[in-house]
């Protein structure tokens, strides 16, 4: 019999081998996300970490290369919670508990000083990346990779962006290519975001 709950299809496949390079790893990670057009999504579900007055969030995603995202989110008592996007031109973001609610909005140029930027201290693409988007730049500073074990290595890089220059750790199935970690510094080593994948997902979960 069959197991239910079994992925559909064949394996994903090993594109890496132990021992893999530094430049292996970054071009097989690159490759691996070039394949993904777009996502989503009628079934997330949004927490807000260290917030015990608000509830869990069901909510939409949908995303598309380069700068097209929109997430929504509601709860069946209170209705809409959290409304944000990004096009090519525009980034914003409505949240119902901020004090005042109100629209906040930027070009992605002009984010940097913006009131936007005081609220949500990272860059609108680093949503993208969270979902799967991220490519390392050829232009940034890659060390490593460091063996994490159970076939998981982490790369390191400085990355030079628009709020300043910032640290990242990536952490990465040292077979599949798959990136099952982000964590973003800035340059006093504060943590500013993370991005975690609870399970490796299967190369069918996306398109």
């Amino acid at each position: 019999m069959r197991s239910p709950f079994a992925t559909v299809g064949p394996p994903a496949p090993e594109v890496l081998m132990t021992g893999s390079t530094l430049d292996q790893i970054i071009a097989a990670v690159n490759q691996n996300a070039s394949r993904i057009q777009n996502y989503q999504t009628t079934n997330a579900t949004i927490t807000v970490p260290g917030d015990a007055m608000m509830p869990a969030l069901r909510g939409n995603i949908a995303a598309e290369r380069a700068n097209k995202l929109r997430l929504q989110a509601s709860t069946a008592l209170t209705g809409p919670e959290v409304d944000l996007g990004s096009n090519d031109e525009l980034f914003w973001f409505w949240v119902k508990r901020n004090d005042p609610p109100a629209v906040y909005f930027s070009r992605h140029d002009q984010f940097v000083g913006s009131a936007a930027q005081q609220l949500l201290p990272i860059e609108p693409r680093w949503l993208l990346d969270a979902l799967g988007f991220m490519e390392f730049a050829p232009n940034d500073f890659h060390e490593g990779p460091v063996p994490r074990g159970n076939d998981i290595v982490e790369i390191r890089s400085v990355i030079q962006s628009r709020i300043g220059t910032l640290s990242r750790n990536t952490v990465i199935d040292a077979k599949r290519a798959w990136v099952l970690e982000q964590h973003i510094y800035d340059g006093r080593g504060t943590l500013l975001a993370s991005a975690v994948a609870r399970s490796r997902m299967p190369p069918e979960a996306f398109t």
